[in-house]
């Protein structure tokens, strides 16, 4: 037995196969594959937000409670055709955070290089002169 292992030890192993190997191929595989997909491109994208109540549960004390937060919601809409595109939870209700969150959703989904027009309704915290979030995505996107 260790005459075999010491010469098999001593011979090209690239020819040894096991199942993580596969595994790591299969996984090389799919990366490929989703890198060749074309992604859906956007012309027009609108959103809107909201804050809405929503249930959290929390573990205190190997008890589970209940607690209501507030979370704002922004929904993404793509145009002409109204057609939904999803929706993203910002951390915080700052401009900054939902700008964020909403590129990494479209950057992560959608080629944003024909990417025409960006609107939402008059909310401050969507149209502000220096710190809405139109205002901090509009150069990420040139």
């Amino acid at each position: 037995m260790r005459t075999t292992l010491s010469t098999l030890a001593t011979k090209n192993t690239s020819k040894i196969i096991d199942s993580f190997k596969i595994r790591r191929e299969r996984e090389k595989f799919r990366e490929s594959v989703q890198k060749e997909e074309k992604l859906p491109v956007l012309k027009s994208v609108y959103f809107d937000g909201r804050k809405d109540r929503t249930l959290k549960m929390e573990k205190i004390d190997d008890r589970v409670h209940k607690r209501s937060i507030v979370e704002k919601h922004l929904v993404l809409i793509e145009e002409p055709l109204s057609k939904y595109i999803g929706h993203v939870v910002p951390d915080s209700s700052t401009a900054v955070k939902c700008a964020r969150s909403i590129i990494d959703y479209l950057a992560d989904k959608f080629d944003l290089s024909k990417l025409m027009a960006l609107g939402c309704d008059g909310t401050p915290t969507h149209t502000g002169a220096k710190g809405g979030i139109i205002w901090i995505i509009k150069p990420r996107l040139r």
